[in-house]
């Protein structure tokens, strides 16, 4: 079974032993025999090569979508994180982007603000890797809004879970 696993991401293979472990903790209660499958490490994010990046700017550069696809790719921000971007989260002196917020789509397919599920939603973010005058482009001084807004109407629920 170890081997099947090794072609799974670590956290696609993490959450198919986490179903399999309480299927066999309700099943079988004491004689679990997923409880000895070790678990492989969370992977870590690792940005693209410089070379990779730099094709892939070269694709979207110009478009509106331009410093989304860069903040997702240099940083690793998630797309509800980069929705959530407020002026006074960019910190222009030490070039960093705090991430304290996440737009989601809540029960109604409204967009909505909202914390992080966990502590380690709570993060500063280097932008050194970014061409810092890319972000600056969406610099609006005393602006509070928004920087990418989101539209005050019903959300389509289009998530990689559908497909």
């Amino acid at each position: 079974m170890s081997k099947q696993l090794g072609f799974l991401s670590p956290t696609t293979v993490r959450k198919h032993v986490s179903v399999l472990n309480k299927i066999f903790e309700e099943a079988q209660k004491d004689k679990n025999p997923v409880r000895y499958v070790k678990l492989p490490s969370k992977a870590k994010f690792t940005p693209y090569p410089l070379a990779e990046m730099e094709h892939i700017h070269d694709a979207i550069r110009g478009t509106r979508d331009e410093i989304i696809v860069l903040l997702a790719a240099w940083c690793g921000l998630r797309r509800g994180e980069i929705f959530a971007l407020k002026p006074n989260d960019v910190d222009w002196n030490n070039k960093t982007i705090r991430v304290d917020e996440n737009t989601a789509i809540n029960d109604e397919n409204m967009y909505v603000d909202k914390g992080p599920k966990s502590d380690n939603g709570y993060r500063n973010k280097e932008l050194a890797p970014i061409r810092f005058h890319d972000l600056r482009h969406y610099h609006r001084p005393g602006s509070t809004r928004r920087r990418f807004p989101t539209q005050c109407r019903q959300a389509s629920r289009t998530r990689h879970t559908d497909a």
